[in-house]
């Protein structure tokens, strides 16, 4: 009885092997093909990791030694207008005038490594028990987004800001970073760098600004679009900064408490 059955699969067996080959084969193609885009997508992740240092890293190396002539943030504030900017270097300025920017925007600017914590709980604290939305941007952080990115409140580019925060510090001296901040942050409408608002605004170079005129363009940062010298909030902010200056050495800011606004 055994036999008969042997004989009869083994017809069967044979009718079924070249379709059991085709299916090997198949098989094995499979594979290969999804070893061949499994190794692709490894050498594109790679790729993408390198570019991911790579760019960002580029860019603050040559933001160390050059100040870019035109930004995103410049396009997209001003459009088809060339915007009003000038660069200036940190040496020809009077030490008022750093001074009443890193007091209105980062008063412990010399202390972090491109983020400040405590201002970043003070915010979420605030921003939760609702009211007006507070932010705790540093220097820093405001460079990398004005020098490198656009303006929007979107996650990819928060995520971006920072990654270039972190690459930022990490190439870029502090006195370096607040340089170019001077040099790149809206002061008006269509209106860039300290220079230029001093000139828009005073009809004087930067470092002929008085104390209370750079206070005064420091306090307009917010929304440098729509304030001018003459509004009330600027006026009341400027005071605020001129009451609260902020350390200008590491060891000084690292002792200095967050004042409360």
């Amino acid at each position: 009885m055994c036999g008969k059955i042997a004989a009869l699969a083994l017809p069967t067996r044979r009718a079924l092997a070249p379709w059991l080959r085709r299916e090997r084969a198949i098989a094995m193609r499979v594979n290969i093909d999804l070893r061949r885009v499994l190794r692709r997508a490894l050498q594109l992740l790679g790729v993408l990791a390198v570019l991911a240092c790579a760019v960002p890293a580029v860019q603050c190396v040559a933001l160390r030694y050059a100040t870019p002539p035109i930004t995103l943030t410049m396009l997209g504030q001003c459009g088809a207008v060339w915007p009003e900017r000038g660069d200036v270097a940190l040496a020809e300025l009077p030490a008022h005038v750093p001074l009443v920017f890193v007091s209105s925007e980062d008063q412990r600017f010399y202390a972090h490594h491109g983020f400040d914590w405590e201002a970043i709980a003070i915010a979420w604290d605030a921003n939760q028990a609702g009211g007006k939305v507070r932010g705790a941007s540093t220097i820093s952080q405001q460079v990398a987004r004005n020098a490198f990115l656009w303006q929007g409140r979107s996650w990819v580019r928060k995520g971006l800001e920072t990654w270039y925060t972190l690459w930022l510090e990490l190439i870029v001296p502090k006195d370096r970073i607040l340089e170019v901040y001077l040099s790149i942050a809206q002061t008006g409408p269509c209106v860039f760098g300290v220079e230029a608002g001093a000139r828009h605004w005073f009809g004087r170079p930067a470092p002929k600004l008085t104390r209370d005129q750079a206070a005064t363009l420091a306090a307009m940062l917010p929304a440098p679009a729509r304030w001018t010298p003459s509004s009330r909030v600027v006026r009341r902010r400027a005071a605020w900064i001129l009451a609260h200056p902020a350390p200008m050495t590491q060891e000084a800011a690292a002792r200095h408490p967050l004042p409360r606004r």
